[in-house]
């Protein structure tokens, strides 16, 4: 079969569907065809009316499922910071504590989840491993303890930060205890988000004040402050404030005792 044969059985076909049953006259058929052919396709105007009904529907399915973003608040600041503490990642912070006598002491804290923690000053290592706390003074045996009661008691009498070691204690403290109250962001590159907390009831050793700077992305603490009004500690502390100094690749064994001392040191495990 030809194209010519073809374009002929094409257009017999028109013809008997735009004809229908009829037997209309040849020419009024082709007429019929050839109209067809030549009017320019049926335009379909959109519905502005329609555009904004859709409108409407989505906007009323992001508010009844919860798909609008939250308001950005200081107990969400505060929850998102205590998520990333949990976090098995190693993150050292710089530590400051500021005594009414204006002294003052530096320590360098590591930190990896919530129960891993190594706190060095100049004279002594502290660390919790996941199980027992360690104290590796300069001189003398190295005191292993279950419990870290004994071994914080004695830290609080030398001025170190004992009670605040684990940072994901202070997060739940701030959580539990505290008025929160947010503070606006930091912008930049190194955006973050801070809060406020005013302690609810006096309490004889914990801050009265405690201040976070949390990274924006990840809810990594980068600062912390507790802050004493004079007179009200015991301890004598007016500030302790704790900078994220970096992510340091530490040893699998960093938070046990042994990484801290000589393998022929005495150890001396005390009873809870």
């Amino acid at each position: 079969m030809d194209s010519r044969e073809a374009d002929g059985l094409l257009l017999d076909a028109l013809l008997e569907h735009l004809g229908g049953q009829q037997q209309a006259p040849l020419q009024r058929r082709t007429e019929t065809v050839l109209r067809a052919l030549h009017s320019p396709p049926p335009v379909r105007r959109r519905s502005w009316r329609g555009i904004v009904q859709l409108a409407a529907v989505f906007l009323l399915s992001l508010l009844v499922y919860g798909w609008w973003p939250p308001a950005q608040t200081a107990e969400a600041v505060l929850d998102r910071a205590l998520e990333a503490s949990q976090q098995s990642e190693d993150r050292r912070y710089l530590v400051e504590v500021v005594r009414a006598s204006a002294n003052r002491l530096r320590f360098e804290l590591d930190v990896h989840g919530a129960r891993r923690c190594v706190l060095r000053g100049q004279s002594f290592s502290l660390g919790l491993d996941g199980q027992q706390a360690w104290f590796v003074p300069l001189l003398g045996p190295v005191l292993v303890n279950p419990e870290p009661v004994l071994i914080e008691a004695w830290l609080e009498r030398s001025g170190a930060p004992a009670p605040f070691l684990e940072l994901t204690t202070v997060l739940r403290r701030l959580r539990e205890r505290y008025q929160l109250e947010l503070l606006p962001a930091t912008e930049g590159p190194a955006a973050g988000r801070r809060l406020r907390g005013w302690a609810r009831e006096p309490d004889e050793l914990g801050p009265q004040r405690i201040e976070l700077l949390a990274d924006a992305q990840s809810g990594v603490v980068r600062e912390l402050r507790l802050l004493w009004d004079a007179g009200r500690s015991p301890l004598g502390l007016r500030r302790i404030e704790l900078s994220l100094s970096g992510f340091p690749d530490l040893p699998p064994d960093w938070y046990r005792h042994q990484a801290h001392h000589e393998p022929d040191r005495a150890v001396l495990v005390l009873n809870p």
